[in-house]
């Protein structure tokens, strides 16, 4: 039917009125079009667990818009729109739209947003997950897109811990990357801050022992409380070939925490040695990375990119770690857990 609406304004010297006829019709109208919008610009850079917002604009075929149909009051859009993702172990996805961090992956993750009702529309976005790691957390790769990706045949992978934002120093570490090396080959390394890692500062000294063995980069290094970093810390930044045998194939870049001493006071009351200590798997910065085949090669055959099952380094018998020095007393680095002296100079 049709209502009309009126409305009149009048006082001692004006009057006025106006009105206008609403009809109300029973006949649905379809959606037209979708605009699916993740937050964070391309990227999802978070602790694990973290929920990051979407927003979903609505086109009707009569032209309305709804330029985010979830922030409507008078309608639940959890009715009409349903979500997915293709790799919800990386990133899940909730009714509401709302994406959840639950881990890093080695290619973009697409969350798709669908009608539940016909005709069947549809809105796709991507996203790079990668994972924020906590105080005293190891962390590869870089945080501003993929953690990892190669280019020119290069994979750069910075090496960074988390001392975090309370004014704690980073003074001495132990730190094993591990790689596949019949995909991978560690070339070299290179110190100071990159932009894409978002490290607030640089470790100065560190030690990089790549290649002995083949299959991993040993980082070591300690430093004066007086000039010691705090913040997000990057250690190091280190290059890595891919082999021929690695083209196309998706590969594991690990991470192994042996050492960490971190303190505030910085006096030998509160070195903190211990914490985040662990093996294989249980440091969240480690992740996969996709080698892509050359550009010439691809050219020339006519050959895809694939990402094949995630495949685990192969488990290789482990160098003999430097251990904790306790001789080097009077140093300002924590006297029980003295790692980065490799000649036993207190250096």
């Amino acid at each position: 039917g049709t209502a009309v609406l009126s409305a009149t304004f009048g006082s001692s010297e004006v009057n006025a009125s106006a009105s206008t006829s609403l009809t109300v019709g029973s006949r649905p109208i379809n959606v037209a079009s979708m605009e699916l919008t993740l937050s964070g610009g391309g990227v999802l850079y978070g602790e694990r667990g973290t929920q990051f917002p979407s927003t979903l604009k609505v086109v009707l075929a009569d032209g309305t818009v709804y330029r985010d149909v979830h922030g409507l009051s008078w309608l639940n859009a959890t009715e009409i729109v349903s979500y997915s993702s293709d790799t919800p172990s990386a990133v899940a996805v909730l009714a509401t739209g709302a994406v959840v961090l639950r881990d890093n992956h080695h290619s973009l993750v697409t969350v798709t947003a669908t009608t539940t009702c016909s005709p069947s529309v549809s809105a796709v976005d991507s996203t790079a997950p990668n994972l924020k790691m906590p105080f005293r957390g190891v962390d590869l790769g870089v945080n501003n897109a993929l953690q990892f990706s190669a280019v020119d045949g290069i994979v750069s992978v910075p090496v960074l811990v988390n001392a975090g934002d309370l004014g704690a120093k980073l003074t001495s570490f132990q730190i094993v990357v591990s790689i596949e090396y019949g995909f991978l080959h560690a070339v070299s390394h290179s110190e100071g801050v990159t932009a894409g890692s978002l490290a607030t500062a640089a470790f100065s000294g560190t030690t990089v022992t790549l290649n002995d063995p083949v299959w991993e980069v040993l980082l070591n290094g300690n430093t004066d409380a007086s000039v010691a970093p705090t913040g997000l810390v990057q250690l190091a930044t280190l290059a890595l070939e891919v082999q021929e045998a690695g083209w196309g194939k998706v590969t594991f870049i690990q991470a192994r925490l042996v050492g960490l001493v971190t303190c505030i006071k910085c006096d030998d009351t509160d070195d903190n040695s211990s914490d985040g200590l662990g093996e294989e798997g249980e440091v969240g910065g480690s992740g996969y990375v996709l080698l892509p085949y050359p550009e010439d090669r691809r050219q020339r055959r006519g050959l895809r990119l694939s990402a094949p099952p995630p495949r685990v380094a192969t488990a290789h018998a482990r160098r003999a770690l430097a251990q904790p020095d306790g001789s080097c007393c009077g140093s300002s680095v924590g006297v029980d857990a003295f790692y980065g002296d490799i000649n036993g100079d207190c250096v």
